[in-house]
């Protein structure tokens, strides 16, 4: 096979996990299939062996996780199963437990009965709200999908396994979100199936403290945490979605 082809396999199949965000599930298509040409065509044109291409098309891949940079938005939690979202300016988030005041720190949440570090604190993103208002002329509000944090900007399909900051925070992508009749059932609106594969992700706490709407998200380098703490997290496996 010669060096191109090699380059190319290489690069596709890192593009394909899930690494680079430009990929984003929520950015145009046409945009993310450019900046994949471009880098390509740069990678192919450069004086170097097929070994030398890989290692470089692997690195751009890494590399593209830790450009994208998103916000905070919205902060809730409950003190119960089924009780209303509070929303906060700012909440403490406590390593191996969750957010102080929600349900699921205190195990008193619906889902309580079949605990797992996964779900310390839960994610969704602000465009998934948009796009249900655009496409389906549903209003989900903040307060109503029930999950913690409420992010725009931060591809969080692409997040499981990895770890990202918040503030002074570090979360790990446990696993996606699935969409449950129980939200439906309880704000009287049908999101059960326009959530499905877009339901937000839960999370491990592994590093704690305060975080504030605003606050800005963005990708975590592994390197840059403490070994102990990361071998103690990545030594409990991820949590596997149940069944929709």
């Amino acid at each position: 096979m010669k060096d191109g082809q090699l380059a190319l396999l290489s690069y596709f199949r890192c593009v394909s996990s899930g690494g680079p965000s430009i990929f984003h599930p929520l950015r145009p298509a046409r945009a993310a299939i450019v900046d994949c040409l471009g880098l390509l065509v740069t990678i192919l044109l450069l004086p170097e062996t097929a070994a030398e291409r890989i290692v470089r098309a692997i690195q751009q891949c890494d590399d593209y996780r830790m450009h994208w940079q998103g916000e905070l938005l919205n902060i809730h939690v409950a003190p119960k199963a089924s009780a209303a979202m509070v929303a906060l300016s700012e909440v403490r988030l406590v390593a191996g437990i969750g957010l102080e005041g929600d349900r699921y720190a205190t195990r008193l949440g619906t889902y309580s009965k079949n605990h797992h570090i996964d779900r310390q604190v839960t994610l969704i993103e602000v465009e998934v709200l948009e796009a249900l208002a655009r496409d389906r002329d549903i209003e989900l509000a903040p307060h109503e999908h029930r999950r913690n944090l409420t992010t725009r900007g931060v591809p969080l399909s692409h997040l499981v396994g990895q770890y990202f900051r918040i503030g002074d925070c570090v979360l790990y992508g446990g696993r996606l979100n699935v969409p449950c009749l129980y939200l439906e059932n309880l704000i009287a609106k049908k999101v059960f199936k326009p959530l499905l594969n877009r339901s937000g992700l839960n999370c491990r706490i592994v590093v704690g403290g305060m975080i504030r709407t605003h606050d800005r998200v963005d990708w975590c380098d592994p390197g840059s945490l403490d070994a102990s703490v990361r071998l103690a997290n990545e030594a409990i496996p991820l949590q596997r979605p149940p069944e929709a």
